[in-house]
């Protein structure tokens, strides 16, 4: 589950236009087949997480309501892999992560973060599962969740030194589809307290104006702006 105002996932658009939240608040989800697929093999990643299976075992199974062909088991089996060889002691799957400090209403769902205590690195590795290219640098989704992994990290006396933060998008062309950037911790935190929570504030205003721009694209309420 992720919040109606400040879904992480949406903050490619809100962090530019403040006032695309509130404007997209009570606009029907539309259907798109490759976001439904995404779902599916997001679900089907993480049953091969929890039951320790490969995902050739549900080939031909559905998950959202979508079948699962021999193409999403084997992308899906990359990503497992790519998770299974990060090093660490500490490994969450689909791990809800909240930053009540800045919003109570800023919280998300991380696909998957590992920790290793010797190194003190915190790795992210988020499965994008569509078409359109997503880009690692300064992207606001993974900080948000990296933020969101570090508080939870400290409730266990845990402080990561240095972020990993990468995109697993296998089925985008011209384009690796492992990409990864590496973001010092007390960066990210400082990110947090001087852009992430001003822009916070203004997005749960619902007098905040509209920005267009590039990141119009998949915004629901770009046809009224």
């Amino acid at each position: 589950m992720h919040s109606k105002l400040l879904s992480p996932s949406g903050s490619s658009i809100w962090l530019k236009c403040h006032g695309s939240s509130h404007a997209q608040l009570h606009m029907p989800e539309l259907y798109s087949l490759p976001a439904a697929e995404g779902t599916a093999v997001h679900m089907m990643a993480e049953a091969c997480f929890r039951l320790g299976c490969d995902a050739e075992r549900f080939t031909g199974k559905k998950f959202n309501d979508i079948e699962i062909t021999d193409e999403m088991a084997f992308h899906c089996q990359e990503y497992v892999d790519l998770v299974k060889s990060t090093v660490g002691d500490y490994r969450y799957i689909e791990q809800r992560i909240e930053l009540p400090l800045i919003h109570p209403e800023l919280f998300g769902t991380v696909d998957n973060a590992v920790f290793d205590r010797r190194s003190a690195l915190l790795t992210l590795n988020d499965l994008k599962y569509g078409f359109d290219y997503v880009d690692v640098d300064a992207n606001g989704q993974l900080w948000i969740y990296a933020l969101g992994m570090i508080e939870l990290l400290a409730k266990s006396g845990l402080k990561p030194h240095m972020v990993k933060l990468g995109i697993f998008q296998p089925r985008v062309n011209g384009h690796d589809a492992y990409r990864f950037k590496f973001v010092e911790a007390d960066q990210l935190v400082e990110w947090g307290k001087s852009v992430l929570a001003p822009v916070v504030k203004a997005v749960v205003d619902s007098t905040s104006p509209r920005t267009p721009g590039k990141h119009c694209k998949h915004c629901k309420a770009k046809i009224t702006c």
